[in-house]
């Protein structure tokens, strides 16, 4: 029996928990002077509503990382909607223009870009249809297997997904998909920090193009290179983060929430307020923007260090 025993331990096989999925990018330049490009091209929120406000003279080069600033509501999301609308319909629109040979890759942060009554597998072919090896039926599954979707779960339908798989998926198809040119809508919504992380270094890596819109302020100075800021009802580039976000404070209304990372507004986004005070007051001098700019570093380190100091499974 102990012999036995014995042999059946050489010949058992180990079954290991496996490696994480990592998120990725694949991707390439396209030899092409410009990708997209804008020429008093008005943005709706709706067809039938009036234009928020009109992009003009911009335009994305291959390769170029650009981040979309602006106020909550503003219309940062409309304009990447719109855009996709156009380029998903193969039609024109007078004031924008994209490059014809371009892949163009949209994350939606509705999550609406997979179909829900399509199963697993059925989902992910649309977007890599036009990739010989990724589009096969092996490749796709292991590809899901190793995003963490068990063999089991290859037909059920993407309807029955929570949130952060249905984001899984989608990352998982663009990964694959091979873009020239990617627009991001809010793609850390549903991401851990870990995966905001990945998700950084993936934009880094990404040898494509990317127009991206997001809150988080380290995935975008981390990852982008170009900023255009949406004020006054315009458009502006700038070509560092620092200014960007300081001409976006300057345009923020008295009583508005400005972006995070800014006076007023906590790091999850949730504004504060100062008390209403009664009767005249004497004028004092204002901070200066560097002032402003220490208090609120002063801020954030002690409500990391509150946070730091709760258990791990609390830590927001």
């Amino acid at each position: 029996m102990q012999k036995r025993v014995e042999k059946l331990k050489e010949q058992q096989s180990v079954v290991s928990q496996g490696a994480p999925w990592r998120l990725s990018l694949q991707g390439k330049a396209l030899a092409a002077n410009q990708l997209l490009a804008f020429e008093s091209w008005p943005v709706h929120a709706a067809v039938t509503t009036p234009p928020l406000f009109c992009a003009d003279q911009l335009w994305l080069k291959p390769g170029d990382k650009v981040a979309l600033l602006g106020a909550n509501g503003a219309g940062k999301s409309s304009l990447l909607r719109q855009c996709w609308r156009v380029i998903a319909s193969q039609g024109l629109s007078p004031g924008f223009y994209y490059h014809a040979a371009a892949r163009i890759g949209y994350y939606d942060q509705s999550l609406q870009q997979l179909d829900g009554e399509l199963d697993l597998m059925d989902a992910l072919y649309p977007f890599v249809a036009h990739c010989n090896e990724a589009r096969t039926l092996v490749a796709r599954r292991q590809a899901l297997i190793a995003a963490g979707f068990a063999y089991p779960r290859h037909q059920q339908k993407v309807a029955s997904l929570s949130g952060g798989e249905r984001a899984r998926l989608l990352f998982l198809a663009l990964s694959k998909a091979s873009f020239h040119l990617l627009l991001l809508d809010e793609p850390t919504n549903h991401l851990d920090l870990q995966g905001k992380r990945e998700l950084a270094e993936a934009l880094l890596g990404f040898e494509g193009a990317c127009l991206l819109v997001s809150h988080d302020r380290d995935l975008i100075e981390h990852s982008c290179n170009r900023f255009w800021v949406l004020v006054d009802g315009k458009l502006e580039q700038w070509l560092d983060a620092p200014s960007a976000y300081q001409r976006l404070y300057r345009a923020a209304p008295v009583g508005e929430a400005l972006p995070p990372g800014s006076s007023g507004q906590l790091a999850n986004g949730a504004a504060t307020s100062e008390p209403a005070t009664s009767g005249p007051e004497p004028a004092l001098p204002a901070p200066s923007g560097t002032e402003q700019q220490l208090a609120r570093l002063c801020e954030l380190e002690q409500l990391l260090a509150d946070d730091l100091a709760r258990k791990p499974k609390h830590q927001k």
